[in-house]
């Protein structure tokens, strides 16, 4: 029976007690679907700056001579690289989060709680463009895997390595990637 068919029924005036189990039941259905309805409709924060994070700054290199400046959040730790950018809902252009591996290693990446299609830059240890995976499916459980140990791997919102012209063998330009 749905919530309108339940509200439209005349009063039980004996006040049964499957009556009081069904009213507390809808109760709890409306409280529950109230909650759910504000935490998806609450403000949520798109960059890093907004979320409380350090910004840095990264430069892609093309091999066409292109310089792009990307502001980059660092996920660096196991916490951050977990929560990386989950339950957000926007992107600014040329912003993105940087996650980062000492020492490289095969890497496996998934959309859960993600809610934005992403684009996926895998890099070696040089900065060196090894993979790119375009345009990644939101709250997707697949396995998103590097083919071989990277260093580090850039998200940054799909559409972005199309409209930025990077292919592989392109190159980041950060201090993580001099050391």
């Amino acid at each position: 029976m749905t919530f309108k068919e339940h509200s439209l029924k005349a009063p039980n005036v004996l006040g049964s007690a499957t009556s009081h189990r069904s009213r507390a039941r809808v109760l709890s259905w409306v409280l529950t679907s109230f909650l759910l309805l504000a935490a998806v409709s609450a403000p949520t924060k798109g960059d890093a700056q907004e979320n409380g994070k350090e910004q840095e700054t990264l430069f892609l290199h093309t091999r066409q001579g292109t310089r792009h400046k990307i502001i980059v959040e660092v996920a660096a730790t196991p916490a951050e690289q977990l929560r990386g950018l989950m339950f957000r809902t926007r992107l600014a252009a040329k912003h993105g989060m940087l996650f980062l591996h000492d020492p490289p290693q095969k890497v496996v990446m998934w959309m859960k709680n993600t809610y934005l299609p992403l684009d996926m830059i895998f890099l070696d240890r040089k900065g060196k463009v090894v993979q790119i995976v375009e345009r990644t499916t939101p709250l997707s459980l697949a396995s998103i895997r590097s083919s071989q140990p990277v260093a580090a791997v850039l998200e940054l919102a799909a559409g972005s390595v199309q409209s930025l012209s990077l292919d592989k063998g392109d190159r980041a330009e950060h201090p993580f990637f001099q050391r």
